[in-house]
């Protein structure tokens, strides 16, 4: 969606005063709001000619490479890379109700508008810090895990829960360098629940059990959440908050659960909305939407009208304790 008589910043500044108002509901009911970032890309694997394409991953054909069973195996390689943009998309959710969108912007690393993947993370992180302050709580997944990343929390002081892939490196106690499941190893978990999952839309046993560690980098002193999963792969959460007991572990495992919210609105914006990017005159990155047929989405996702724009909501179960 683009006009001569208007610029993407206009929509921009709203969604900011919209999440601001989320952020104030929360604090005012007394829970602290969750600011949920992921990562994408917007592949555009037919075009050459469209301002600011840039070369991404391909998700689509990481999918298509995976063995099915009873299939002849796919051919392995190298990761494939298509025109496209890079992504990325911020919300604010409490512990229950619908998420609130924040900032959507897409970007490319070619061209006038160039820019990096740690240049628009710092900015949005220090637009959080200035406006909301360092007490949300900020939740990424393990495309955040990683030296620079923390690097750039740490400077702004911002308080995080963050999946720590299991082949990374911290420290432990003992200034070990190990992995997480090598920290855990023949520890009985603390307490168990049933949580719903909702990406499989079945309930879960799960446990849990901390441990403080180390950066291994910057020293910082952290906490290693393991939620141990039936039947699935284990949860390794690494935070900022403390996580010396079962009731503040399991603070850090809901508040990581409901980061689901912000790959249903993605997955929304891809295929049921087919959202596509462009460039306008102005040289900056819109948004616009090829899908002429109705959207079971708010209008928020499907148009953002200079008026009036309602929160987005996601109409996936809850994640919480059953």
């Amino acid at each position: 969606m683009h006009s001569e008589r208007w610029e993407a910043r206009v929509i921009a500044d709203f969604l900011w005063q919209q999440g601001t108002q989320r952020v104030e509901e929360l604090w005012g009911q007394g829970e602290r709001p969750l600011v949920i970032w992921d990562e994408s890309v917007l592949e555009k694997p037919e075009s050459l000619q469209a301002q600011g394409l840039c070369a991404v991953r391909s998700t689509k054909a990481m999918r298509l490479k995976r063995i099915k069973p009873g299939f002849f195996n796919p051919p392995g390689g190298k990761p494939i890379f298509v025109p496209g943009f890079h992504w990325l998309k911020v919300l604010v959710v409490g512990r229950t109700g619908k998420p609130t969108l924040v900032h959507m912007r897409w970007w490319t690393t070619r061209g006038e508008q160039k820019s990096q993947k740690r240049t628009e993370e710092s900015a949005v992180l220090s637009k959080i810090d200035e406006i909301w302050g360092k007490e949300v709580l900020h939740v990424g997944d393990r495309g955040f895990a990683g030296n620079p990343w923390l690097t750039q929390v740490f400077l702004h002081g911002a308080r995080f829960v963050l999946r720590w892939p299991q082949n990374y490196y911290l420290l432990d106690e003992q200034e070990q360098l190990r992995k997480p499941g090598e920290i855990s190893k023949g520890k009985r978990s603390w307490d168990h629940r049933l949580l719903w999952d909702a990406r499989h839309h079945c309930e879960c046993k799960t446990g849990i059990i901390a441990f403080p560690v180390f950066d291994p980098t910057h020293h910082q002193a952290l906490w290693l959440v393991i939620a141990r999963r039936k039947n699935q792969s284990p949860w390794y959460l690494l935070t900022s908050q403390p996580a010396h007991s079962p009731q503040l572990a399991w603070q850090m495992v809901l508040a990581y659960a409901r980061r689901w919210q912000v790959e249903m609105a993605i997955r929304f914006n891809k295929s049921e909305l087919a959202s596509k990017a462009h460039v306008s005159s102005t040289g900056t990155l819109a948004t616009s939407s090829s899908s002429s047929q109705p959207s079971p989405m708010p209008s928020s996702f499907r148009s953002f009208p200079l008026r009036q724009v309602h929160s987005p909501s996601v109409t996936e179960p809850e994640s919480g304790a059953r």
